[in-house]
């Protein structure tokens, strides 16, 4: 009972000092969409993950075939000052981790004007922590400091390693979702072509009964005369 307790101490003190933003989010053609997260001091360690997972909804968007476009987002971080410290264009996925050394609010935008039509369906990670302030049990516990202090570092290492898996999951996904794409604009280049080439065919076959027949009604009337 006493080390239940103590493991749920460790994950509510240790969640104090990491704050999570995970979101699923549309942002429409044309549209400029921007998030912001707090950095309460200097030093904090700030871990942005995004990654398109659908696009090429809209008006615009092409309903034979995806574009390789459709996955593509322009984004940009920016500091309290507005100092840019990361973006880039035609981008389908990052992933960044940097100290934030100016507190203060920090933006994170996303661009959809420039690339490709349509809307486009981002996953995104935002998360701020800081390596220096971990969970620490009082002294006075019963398993001792020490223990304490194993604990918290084991329970340390056990976020890290469940937010490496999460980023695994959100990456397969991602990468399902373009497999899927491809494999239906597959389907409609396949579909479209043999449609096209099928009437090709009985467009062919119909000039040369035409022609046969006619041929066939000039020898026919050239025997007559």
């Amino acid at each position: 009972m006493i080390r239940s307790l103590t493991y749920l101490l460790s994950l509510a003190i240790l969640a104090q000092h990491v704050l999570a933003t995970s979101l699923t989010y549309w942002v429409n053609q044309g549209a400029h969409e921007c998030f912001y997260t707090w950095v309460p001091e200097p030093g904090r360690k700030v871990a942005f993950y995004f990654a398109v997972s659908a696009g090429g909804y809209g008006a615009a968007a092409s309903s034979v075939c995806k574009r390789a476009g459709d996955f593509d987002i322009d984004f940009t971080v920016t500091d309290p000052t507005t100092r840019i410290l990361f973006n880039g264009q035609k981008k389908r996925q990052g992933d960044y981790i940097f100290t934030g050394k100016t507190q203060g609010e920090y933006s994170f935008c996303f661009d959809n004007t420039q690339v490709s039509s349509g809307q486009k369906l981002i996953d995104f990670d935002i998360t701020v922590e800081n390596e220096e302030h971990r969970a620490s049990m009082p002294v006075s516990h019963p398993l001792g400091a020490e223990q304490a202090s194993a604990m918290d570092e084991s329970i340390f290492h056990m976020n890290t390693g469940i937010s490496h898996v999460l980023r695994a999951q959100k990456y397969f996904r991602t990468r399902e979702n373009r497999n899927f794409s491809t494999v239906k604009s597959t389907e409609n280049r396949v579909f479209w072509f043999s449609f096209f080439e099928s009437a090709t065919i009985v467009a062919m076959a119909a000039v040369q009964i035409y022609v046969v027949k006619a041929f066939f009604n000039n020898r026919r009337g050239g025997g007559r005369i």
